[in-house]
């Protein structure tokens, strides 16, 4: 971690484009959430109005789904050695950068920091502050 190279300045526009298109996306979800809600609590059952809100609510929630897997938001390419950081681990810990990765039959840890390493369906359960193809520092919220 001693020869990380510093790469925050060249990512900041990424991190800073990944973040507000995901706040985006979550504000699109709870939107439908509540909505969907509303209309589960107020709504008559037998009304058009309910079928047509459930049918909206439907396609909205779809073309979020469809947005997030396919690509709206940008991409985490390495400033340092243009790798995908979002697709998966190299040799060094996304978290904290450190080259001590454990992998076993539950998932992939990091022995420095601790951090489990884990993908589900949902997508990564961690945070990437370094790139973990070249060690390069890229952010230090992480995105």
């Amino acid at each position: 971690m001693s020869d990380t190279k510093d790469f925050r300045e060249q990512f900041k526009g990424i991190a800073d484009e990944f973040r507000r298109r995901k706040r985006k996306l979550k504000w699109i979800a709870g939107s439908v959430m509540l909505f969907l809600g509303l209309v589960a609590i107020f709504g008559d059952t037998r009304s058009d109005m309910v079928f047509y809100g459930l049918l909206g609510t439907f396609f909205v929630s779809l073309i979020t789904l469809i947005a997030m897997r396919m690509g709206w938001l940008p991409t985490l390419a390495c400033p340092a050695c243009q790798s995908d950081m979002d697709l998966g681990l190299g040799g060094f810990c996304p978290e904290c950068g450190g080259s001590e990765l454990k992998k076993n039959l539950l998932g992939t840890k990091c022995n420095a920091c601790g951090r489990s390493l884990d993908r589900s369906k949902y997508g990564r359960q961690y945070k990437v502050r370094f790139c973990s193809y070249c060690d390069a520092h890229v952010d230090d919220e992480g995105v």
